[in-house]
This record gives C-alpha cells, structure tokens and sequence, in this order.
C-alpha cells in the first residue's frame, strides 16, 4: 500500500511531536492507522466526533478505527487531543460498493429466523468491544481457513450489511487462529452456533461463527495459527462455512485488509 504521509511537527510542552496517516482516503470497511510519536499518555484522538484511544507500539503510540459497512462517505476531521483539539487534519470517505445478495436457508433453519437472540447478542458484542493495553499480534493476520469465499465482507442482504467474510470448506476443515490471542467467549448459541471470540489486544477481536467442533476454552492465550475449532453449519447456517468477523474497538471492518498488511 503506498503510503500518503501526513506529517506534523511542532513543540508542544518542550516536545517534538509528529503524526502520520497511512492515507487521506479510505472505504466503507477499512481500517484507519494513525501513529503519533512523542505525545502525551493523556491524548486521545477524535474521529466523527468519536473518542479513541492510542495505545502504546515499540516507542510510538498508535490509534486504529473502523469505518463500519454502512457508515457515510463524506470528509471528516481527524483531531488529536489533550482537552482540546490542538492538530486536525480530514480525511475523505469513500463508497465501497458492496455487492446485493439474497440467502435462502434450508426448510429445517427456518424457525432460527424467529428465534430470541437478545443473549447471545449480549455476550458477543461485550466480548468484541473488549479492550485491552498489550498487543498480542505482531505481523499480519494469516486466514483462518482455506476455502471459498461465498460472502465478502458488506454484502447487503436480509436487509443488512454483512459484517464478516464467510469462507465455505468441508465439515471438519479445521480453523486456526489469524493471530495471537486471549480467547474470550466459547458457546453454542441458537443463530451464531458453536462460536469463538478472540480477543488480539488493544480493541481488535475476531470472531468465529458456525463451528462443528471447538479446540480452545475460555482465557486460554492462542499463538497464530494454532487450532481453535474446525468447520461446521451450526446455528443459522445454510451450509458448512466459517463466518470470520473483525471488529475495531467494537466497530465491524473488513477481516481480508488485515490479511494484506500489518496494523
């Protein structure tokens, strides 16, 4: 990715103090990298008006936000700040495109569709909101599984954004984790099915949907590519797939990126 540096320098409290972007436009489910060098401890950055915390990277800090499937295009401001703003700079958003799908479930799944799943929400939208000051990943994100991809990250349908990639392979395939981790949430759920949350560190979670079988338990700390579970069609599934989602402090983003590139 050639990067669009945005850099400023200016003495703040006897400070160098220097920013830098990795680009000045994004799409709807990229992930935004800001890394701030010789600031305070106390600063936080502001996206859309939003709070987000930097979080400490070899000598510099770095604040990563999601720009969620559905979110609007349009140019926004990106501020640093100690109390009040005191750096800006915009950034543009740009439209991803995302393609209309429709999914028809097989007779069987069909009462999931009426199914009360205000618990299972509860428990995993806690878990993908978790944060936390150490960084467990230190490289790229590897794919979990190998298969066919038989939904990207946006898709619209069933009347919503589709917030992960679902990656189809036999029952069984096993799935390993993209990276280091703590795991956060294992259960069997009626709609998401036999699951998996991971939690990498510093507001990034993963989570792994539809499992035949689980490998972990709760708080165990996974090195990447370790075996977390292995492929199924539990829950609201039509077939044996992984669904692979990648949530920025709670915000979901599109996993693939964090295939390409580290963050």
């Amino acid at each position: 990715m050639i990067w669009v540096l945005i850099v400023f320098a200016l003495l703040q409290r006897e400070r160098q103090l220097e920013a830098r972007l990795d680009a000045a436009e994004f799409r709807q489910g990229e992930t935004i990298r800001v890394l701030v060098t010789g600031m305070r401890e106390d600063c936080d950055l502001v996206f859309d008006g939003v709070p987000y915390p930097l979080y400490p990277v070899d000598s510099s800090r770095v604040c990563l936000i999601g720009i969620p499937p559905d979110f609007h295009t349009g140019t926004y401001d990106v501020m640093l700040c100690e109390g009040a703003p005191w750096w800006t700079t915009t950034i543009r958003v740009e439209p991803a495109h995302y393609p209309q799908q429709q999914i028809t479930f097989p007779a069987a799944k069909l009462p999931l569709l009426k199914a009360d799943i205000t618990e299972e929400r509860r428990v995993i939208r806690r878990a993908l909101k978790r944060e936390s000051d150490k960084r467990l990943w230190h490289a790229a994100f590897i794919w979990p599984v190998q298969g066919q991809i038989t939904s990207q990250f946006g898709a619209r349908r069933n009347g919503g954004y589709h917030r992960g990639v679902d990656i189809a392979a036999e029952r069984g395939t096993v799935v390993r984790a993209p990276a280091g981790a703590d795991v956060s949430v294992v259960g069997n759920f009626p709609v998401h099915g036999k699951t998996v949350v991971l939690e990498h560190g510093q507001g990034i979670s993963t989570v792994y949907c539809h499992l035949d079988t689980i490998c972990v338990v709760e708080d165990q700390i996974v090195d990447q590519s370790v075996i977390i579970g292995r492929i199924g069609d539990t829950g609201l599934a039509t077939a044996p797939h992984l669904h692979w989602g990648l949530y920025v402090h709670g915000v979901p983003v599109d996993p693939s990126d964090w295939t390409v590139r580290e963050y």
